[in-house]
C-alpha cells in the first residue's frame, strides 16, 4: 500500500495501499504489472529496504512505507510491511528512483478512495510538495552525511554552547508519544516539563525543585 511519511507504501501482487496515520498521504496501487516490477526490484535490494520504526525520527519527510495486501511469490521475498529511503543519503540511486516513481503514482492511483483523502486529497499540488520535500531531505541528509554530523546517539545527549561557557542543553529524540499517549501525562506535565524534556508529572515550574521559586512568575526573576 501507498502511504507517504510523508509515508508511501505498495502491495505486491494486485493491490497497494495504506491504512497508516490519517494525515499522510495514503493510496492504493491497483496496476497488478506496476506493484510487480516495484516489489521485485525492491527484493533484489534488502539491505535497503527498512523497518517501518527504523530511519529519520524529526519532522518532516521521514520515508515511505509500503504494505503488500496480496501473497504472490515476488511478494513473500519482502516484509508484509516495510520502508524505503529513510536515510536517503545512504540509499544507493536505484531506491532514490524507486522512492521517486512511488511518489509519483499518487495521482495515479487516486480513485480508490480513503476517509482520510478528505483530510489530505492527492491531487497534483500534493504530488508536487511531496516530491519537493523527499529532495530536500535527500539534500539535507546527504550533507550532514558527508561532512560527519549525523552521528549515533543515545536518546538524550548533553551539547555545550560555544558562544556560552556556562551554558548547557540537551538534544533528544523526537518521540511525541512520550508526552501524547497517556492522558495522565498529558494532564500532569506541561510547556516547561516539555521544554527541559524531563517527565515529573507535577505539573513542573522554573526553580520550585530547589526552593527557589520565583514569585510572582515574572521575567526579571526568571531571568536573574
Amino acid at each position: 500500500m501507498c502511504n507517504n511519511d510523508f509515508s508511501g507504501g505498495c502491495d505486491a501482487s494486485r493491490h497497494c495501499g495504506s491504512l497508516l496515520r490519517s494525515t499522510h498521504p495514503t493510496w492504493l496501487i491497483t496496476d497488478e504489472d506496476f506493484s510487480e516490477k516495484l516489489l521485485s526490484r525492491l527484493s533484489e535490494m534488502p539491505d535497503f529496504v527498512g523497518d517501518p520504526e527504523d530511519g529519520f525520527p524529526g519532522l518532516g519527510f521521514r520515508g515511505i512505507q509500503l504494505q503488500r495486501l496480496g501473497d504472490d511469490e515476488v511478494g513473500r521475498r519482502l516484509p508484509v510491511r516495510f520502508t524505503i529511503a529513510a536515510n536517503a543519503s545512504e540509499d544507493p540511486p536505484e531506491i532514490v528512483e524507486i522512492a521517486r516513481e512511488v511518489i509519483g503514482s499518487m495521482t495515479r492511483f487516486d480513485k480508490v478512495r480513503f476517509p482520510d483523502h478528505q483530510i489530505t486529497p492527492l491531487d497534483g499540488r500534493l504530488q508536487e510538495h511531496v516530491l519537493m520535500r523527499f529532495e530536500q531531505f535527500r539534500e539535507r541528509r546527504f550533507l550532514d552525511w558527508i561532512t560527519g554530523i549525523i552521528k549515533p546517539r543515545g536518546p538524550r545527549v548533553t551539547v555545550r554552547d560555544p558562544e556560552c561557557g556556562n551554558c548547557e542543553y540537551e538534544e533528544s529524540t523526537f518521540n511525541p508519544n512520550f508526552w501524547n499517549a497517556d492522558p495522565y501525562v498529558r494532564q500532569n506535565n506541561n510547556c516547561y516539563n516539555y521544554a527541559r524534556n524531563w517527565r515529573t508529572d507535577t505539573f513542573a515550574q522554573p526553580g520550585r525543585a530547589s526552593g527557589n521559586w520565583p514569585n510572582p512568575m515574572a521575567c526579571g526573576d526568571v531571568s536573574g
